[in-house]
């Protein structure tokens, strides 16, 4: 990833040079803001990269209570935590696309046969976690199967419900 931003800066240096005349204030203040850009760009990449491989890390420790024994025996907790971190894995994914979006690169969507009953009650079991004193409740009806992107499902509803909790009233339902 380096080596492409590495790349990009050569390939936009050469094609100002190519431009020919001499270099005036204007131009190297422009040279001097891409360059900024770029390490700017990386640095993110970088950071970003460096979050997921830690992140990545915790999931695993997290994940091996219940690979080394049955799942019965890694305990609701664990569980809870697993599950927490696969969702916190989906958000970084999210706002990766969130970034590509920005730069007009547009947002996956991708399609699974998907029980959105089971992927609701398993979000709000995260989101009931994290705001202890809200009643949170799910009322479903029906065939909830189908194909969905349930990450984004997932995602659209946690911000529903901390919107929810953030804006409401006390007493509010």
């Amino acid at each position: 990833m380096v080596s492409e931003y590495r790349a990009l800066r050569a390939s936009v240096l050469r094609l100002c040079r190519a431009e020919g005349g001499a270099a005036d204030a204007a131009a190297l203040d422009d040279i001097a803001r891409f360059n900024e850009a770029i390490d700017h760009a990386v640095a993110e990449s970088v950071a970003f990269f460096s979050r997921e491989a830690e992140f990545n890390a915790v999931l695993l420790t997290a994940e091996l209570p219940a690979r080394l024994g049955s799942p019965a025996a890694a305990g609701d907790y664990t569980e809870r935590l697993i599950r927490s971190g696969q969702r916190m894995q989906e958000l970084l994914d999210s706002l990766l696309d969130y970034s590509r979006s920005a730069l007009g690169q547009g947002i996956d969507i991708v399609s699974n046969d998907v029980d959105l009953a089971e992927a609701c009650r398993g979000e709000l079991a995260i989101v009931g976690a994290a705001l202890p004193g809200q009643k949170i409740e799910l009322v479903v009806a029906g065939d909830t199967r189908g194909g969905f992107d349930g990450s984004r499902v997932r995602e659209s509803l946690g911000n529903l419900v901390f919107n929810a909790a953030r804006y409401s009233t006390a007493g509010s339902a």
